[in-house]
This record gives structure tokens, C-alpha cells and sequence, in this order.
């Protein structure tokens, strides 16, 4: 479970697992927007310029990486230790 710890002035202290993993899960609702918008084929007008589809596409890709990159990241970069397979010979 995510810790967040009460500093002495009050204030509360997030640890960085928990704050990549909060960015993580942003960036993962950004990627599903952008997949809806691909499906659905909404239009967005940035100062009154169509923005097509496929830059939906891109940022679509880029922020699921993000999100995965977010949400499985550890302190310090430590890889997370897997167990042993057991394969018998």
C-alpha cells in the first residue's frame, strides 16, 4: 500500500513510488481519451486548426508508455526481482 507520511510542519510527504504511480494512472486515463477520440473520431480545434486523428494515435501510444513506465517504476531504478522458474531438466 502506498505510504504517505505527515511531515512535522503538517504538511503531507508522497514518497516517489507513489507519485509515479499517480502519474502513472493519469497518464493512462490521457491514453484511453486519446483511444475514445480515435474510435469515436472527435474533432479538436487548437486556435482554430483541425488537429487530425493521427496525432491522437501517437499521443495515444506515447502516454500508455508513459502510464506503463509510471505505474511499474521503483525507487532508485532497482529492478523488481522475479522468482525463479522452476524448469526441470
Amino acid at each position: 500500500m502506498p505510504q504517505a507520511d505527515k511531515s512535522s510542519s503538517g504538511l503531507l510527504t508522497v514518497t516517489a513510488t507513489t507519485f509515479s504511480r499517480l502519474a502513472g494512472v493519469i497518464f493512462f486515463l490521457i491514453a484511453v481519451m486519446q483511444l475514445t477520440r480515435l474510435a469515436q473520431g472527435w474533432t479538436v480545434i487548437v486556435n482554430g486548426v483541425r488537429v487530425p486523428l493521427w496525432v491522437s494515435g501517437i499521443a495515444c501510444i506515447a502516454a500508455f508508455m508513459l502510464g506503463y513506465l509510471g505505474t511499474t517504476a521503483t525507487p532508485n531504478g532497482e529492478v523488481p526481482s522475479r522468482p525463479a522458474s522452476s524448469s526441470q531438466a
